[in-house]
């Protein structure tokens, strides 16, 4: 569905409209949906190990990346504002930890399903490669929602746990609590 807010955005202005009917068979429980720097629609299937992309224009829908070995992308997507890339929260092949990880939009974008080996959001060498999500974390134990500040790339993470918080993209470190967020969800 699509919709329109009001000026404040508390409230629908009309009623949604049906975008799509997307398929209703192995694909899982259709999460995550971001909207990509293309136009496209992208989301993940809880508890599977693959990204999906609509084409709203051509009313196409195709798997594009395929987590190799094994291994979810779960919960939230959003593209990086800086770099473009995709960044989602997932865990890796052979753990249990919620981390963030990265993809090129380019293999988002080619119409095929692209075997893809894990890559931590800023790269292996980055900070967020040891930022452990779903343990000891102020997001509770299901990190469930990621969003980027479109114009400085600031980002800014929730779940289960007390609040919305902003995390320095380079160094991993969580900032405050925003104000007045409570318990929530971004997605």
């Amino acid at each position: 569905f699509s919709a329109t807010l009001n000026s404040t955005n508390t409230a629908l202005v009309g009623a949604p409209a049906i975008v799509a009917d997307l398929p209703t068979s192995g694909f899982g429980i259709i999460d995550g949906l971001t909207v990509g720097p293309n136009g496209d629609l992208y989301m993940t299937g809880y508890g599977k190990s693959q990204i999906y992309r609509y084409n709203v224009g051509s009313n196409a829908f195709s798997t594009e990346v395929t987590l190799a070995g094994g291994g979810e992308f779960r919960s939230d997507l959003a593209f990086d504002p800086i770099d473009l890339k995709m960044i989602g929260l997932g865990i890796e092949p052979g753990s249990t930890d919620r981390t963030l990880f990265q993809i090129p939009q380019a293999i988002l974008e080619d119409g095929l399903d692209t075997a893809y080996s894990w890559d931590y959001y800023g790269g292996g060498a980055s900070a967020w490669v040891s930022k452990i999500l779903n343990i000891e974390s102020e997001l509770g134990g299901n990190p469930d929602g990621i969003a980027f500040d479109p114009t400085n790339g600031d980002l800014y993470m929730t779940g289960d746990g007390t609040g919305v918080y902003q995390y320095d993209r380079v160094t991993a470190v969580r900032g405050a609590l925003i104000p007045g967020t409570g318990d929530g969800f971004l997605n």
